[in-house]
C-alpha cells in the first residue's frame, strides 16, 4: 500500500513539474529594432517614455510577432508622423500630452490605432482616464489581450492553460487512486 501511495504521490508531482511553464523572451528582429530606435529617438524627453519603449520592446519579444520591413516602414512612417504633431504642438513631456488639446490627442491617438493596426491590434481610450491599452484579439476565439498599456498601476494576472491542465491532471491522478485504493479494499 504503501509503495502504491509513494507511485501516486510521484505521479502527481511529475505531472506538476510537466506543467510549469517556461518562459522565454523571444528575439527582436532587424526590422522591429528599426521601430523601436524610431520610437525611443527624442520623441518625448521625460522618463516616462522609457516605460512605453520597454513595452514596445516585450511586444517585439513575443513568439508570435515577426515585423516584416513592409510593416516596419508603415509603423515608423506613423510613429514620424505623430511625432511631428507633438513638435508642432510643443509637446515635451506626458504631461504636455495630457494638457494638449483635444484635436492634438485625437491626431496622435489616430496615428497610435493606424500604427496598432499593422501587427492586427486595436487602441482602447479612456478619455476620463487617460489609459491607453493596445489589444489583440484572438482570431479563433474572440478572447482578447492587453498586451501594452499607459496604466502602469495595474498588472493584468491570472492563470494561463497550463494551470488548467495542471488542475485536471491532479484531480484525474486523484481519481484513479481512489479507484485503486476502493478496489483493493474492496478484494480484501
Amino acid at each position: 500500500m504503501v509503495k502504491k501511495l509513494l507511485a501516486v504521490s510521484l505521479s502527481v508531482a511529475m505531472t506538476l513539474a510537466m506543467a510549469v511553464s517556461a518562459f522565454a523572451a523571444g528575439t527582436v528582429n532587424s526590422e522591429e529594432q528599426r521601430v523601436l530606435d524610431a520610437i525611443k529617438a527624442d520623441k518625448v524627453d521625460d522618463s516616462s517614455a522609457q516605460k512605453y519603449f520597454t513595452q514596445a520592446t516585450k511586444f517585439f519579444e513575443r513568439d508570435d510577432i515577426d515585423a516584416t520591413k513592409a510593416q516596419a516602414d508603415e509603423v515608423i512612417g506613423y510613429v514620424n508622423q505623430a511625432a511631428a504633431v507633438a513638435k508642432s504642438a510643443g509637446l515635451k513631456s506626458e504631461k504636455d500630452i495630457l494638457n494638449a488639446s483635444d484635436d492634438v490627442k485625437n491626431q496622435l491617438i489616430e496615428y497610435a490605432k493606424k500604427a496598432a493596426a499593422v501587427f492586427g491590434l486595436t487602441v482602447r481610450v479612456d478619455s476620463k482616464s487617460g489609459v491607453i491599452e493596445f489589444i489583440k484579439t484572438d482570431a479563433t476565439t474572440g478572447t482578447t489581450q492587453v498586451v501594452a498599456t499607459t496604466n502602469t498601476s495595474t498588472k493584468t494576472t491570472g492563470a494561463n492553460e497550463m494551470a488548467g491542465v495542471a488542475v485536471v491532471s491532479v484531480l484525474g491522478l486523484a481519481v484513479a487512486a481512489l479507484a485503486v485504493v476502493t478496489k483493493k479494499n474492496a478484494e480484501a
